[in-house]
C-alpha cells in the first residue's frame, strides 16, 4: 500500500478475492456512503496462520523447549489429542504463567526474533496491507486468537494493532502481577471466539478472516468472511456453505 492510499496492493491475492476485499473495504469505510464514525465496520482477523504464517503460542513452546530442554511441544499435542483442542490451546497458553506483562512481552519479541531468523514464523504482507488499507478507510480492526494474549498483543504491533484491540486466551494474575494457569475470559476456541466479540466489542463483524476449525464459527457471525485455506475439508466446506472468500493454500 502507498502511504495514505485506500488501495489494496494486488500481492499474491487472487484477482476476484482482491477486487472483493477492495470493493467491501470502501463500501463500508470513509469513501463510501454507509460510514459512520460512532459505528464504524468491524473487522476481526485470527493471528495464527491468517495474519501470520506460523503459530505465536506454538512458537513459544518450541522456543522454550529448546531453551529450557522441556518436551512442552510434545505435551501439548497430547494434551490437543487426548483432550481436545478446547483443552490444549488454555494449556498453551498457561506456559507463561509465572511471568509479568514485560517479561511476556520480552519472550515473545525474542521467539519472533529467533523463529523469523530460521524462517519457522513469517509476517504476511497482504493481510497487514489489508489491515492498513482498513485502518485509513475508518474500520475499527481487532485480533481474535487462540494464542496467549500477551503474545498476540506483542506481535500485533507489527501490524498497526494496539493492545486494547487484540483478544487472546486472557490469563489471571496474581496480586504480584504474575499471570496464573488460569482463564479470566472465554475460551476463545470456535464459539468461545463469538462469545469474546460480544463480551469484548459488543457487536459482530461485518469481515472476517481466519483458516481453520477453530475460527468457523466468528467466519460465520461475520457478514463477509476470508478462509486462508490449508486444506481443512472440514473448513472448506463451511467456507462453500458460506459463500466465503477463500484463498488458495500456497502462501
Amino acid at each position: 500500500m502507498i502511504p495514505g492510499s485506500c488501495h489494496l496492493a494486488p500481492g499474491r491475492w487472487e484477482p476476484a478475492i482482491h477486487a472483493g476485499l477492495e470493493r467491501m473495504v470502501r463500501e463500508h469505510g470513509r469513501s463510501g456512503g454507509q460510514w459512520d464514525p460512532h459505528h464504524r465496520p468491524l473487522a476481526t482477523f485470527d493471528w495464527d496462520n491468517t495474519a501470520i504464517l506460523g503459530d505465536i503460542g506454538e512458537a513459544v513452546l518450541d522456543y522454550l523447549d529448546e531453551r529450557d530442554q522441556t518436551q512442552r511441544s510434545l505435551e501439548y499435542e497430547r494434551q490437543c489429542e487426548e483432550f481436545g483442542k478446547p483443552v490444549g490451546y488454555p494449556w498453551a497458553a498457561y506456559q507463561i504463567a509465572g511471568l509479568r506483562e514485560h517479561e511476556a512481552r520480552a519472550l515473545t519479541l525474542q521467539v519472533i526474533d529467533t523463529w523469523m531468523a530460521r524462517g519457522k514464523i513469517t509476517f504476511r504482507p497482504e493481510i497487514r496491507d489489508l489491515i492498513a488499507v482498513m485502518q485509513h478507510q475508518g474500520w475499527e480492526v481487532w485480533v481474535v486468537s487462540a494464542s496467549a494474549e500477551p503474545l498476540v498483543r506483542t506481535f500485533g504491533q507489527f501490524y498497526g494493532i494496539g493492545p486494547d484491540h487484540t483478544i487472546g486466551m486472557r490469563l489471571k494474575m496474581d496480586d504480584s502481577g504474575r499471570y496464573l494457569p488460569a482463564l479470566s475470559g472465554p475460551n476463545t476456541y470456535r464459539q468461545g471466539k463469538v462469545q469474546a466479540i460480544d463480551e469484548i466489542i459488543g457487536r459482530r463483524p461485518v469481515f472476517a478472516a481466519g483458516d481453520t476449525d477453530t475460527d468457523i464459527d466468528m467466519l460465520r457471525s461475520a457478514r463477509y468472511a476470508l478462509l486462508m485455506d490449508r486444506g481443512s475439508a472440514e473448513v472448506r466446506q463451511a467456507a462453500e456453505a458460506g459463500g466465503w472468500w477463500v484463498q488458495p493454500p500456497g502462501w
